[in-house]
């Protein structure tokens, strides 16, 4: 719930947003960016 308030947080700001979902097959370089590991992550 937090990241949905964060998220709500940042689209009642000033600002034009647009949001569009893009279907993963259509999509599949940030795909693999997403699957591959956090370098800068600590945990």
């Amino acid at each position: 719930m937090l990241v949905l308030r964060l998220i709500h947080q940042l689209l009642g700001r000033d600002w034009r947003v647009r949001l569009r979902h893009i279907l993963r097959d259509h999509n599949k370089v940030d795909d693999h960016i997403a699957k591959l590991p956090n370098l800068y992550c600590n945990e």
